[in-house]
């Protein structure tokens, strides 16, 4: 039931994931983030990575994820797949730059520096931030982000589209 919390939805079903990525489809690039570590991460990932082939759609999708067997096991069976890490603190951030078979990174927009986008863009890598206020939007871009996980999607849209950021 997801949508016990809100009153009026109760009784909503959480889609699938086969229901989510079809609804995506050519709309939005969905980004998936596999939070389970160990095994069970291990088996969402492999989980993952078996949708996304069956759907073929493992270039339409990012995956990322604070642990980097989750990352290993859908760019072993994905490689067309963008894959990056989540890094809360600058150290993980750092240290994803300089680790190969990652695809991009994904920084908490707090730790996002021009340094450290310049030196995932110096790879080829995409550098994303979240989960970013839209008051702080164009700080983010101004530090070199191309990707941003915001939780006002529509508040950010206008602002780049009327040039605000």
């Amino acid at each position: 039931d997801a949508g016990s919390w809100f009153g009026s939805f109760v009784g909503e079903r959480v889609p699938s994931l086969r229901e989510t990525l079809d609804m995506l489809r050519g709309r939005a690039v969905p980004i998936i983030d596999v939070k389970d570590a160990g095994d069970r991460g291990a088996v969402a990932a492999t989980v993952l990575a078996k949708a996304l082939i069956d759907d073929d759609i493992e270039e339409s999708c990012i995956v990322i994820s604070s642990h980097q067997k989750n990352l290993r096991v859908v760019s072993d069976m994905c490689p067309e797949t963008p894959v990056a890490p989540v890094a809360t603190m600058r150290s993980q951030a750092e240290a994803a730059v300089r680790s190969p078979g990652y695809d991009g990174l994904l920084a908490w927009w707090h730790i996002l520096s021009p340094e450290l986008a310049e030196a995932e863009r110096s790879r080829g890598g995409f550098v994303g931030a979240w989960t970013v206020p839209t008051d702080k939007l164009g700080l983010v871009i101004g530090a070199g982000a191309n990707l941003v996980v915001t939780n006002m999607p529509m508040e950010a849209l206008k602002q780049l589209r009327g040039g605000d950021v």
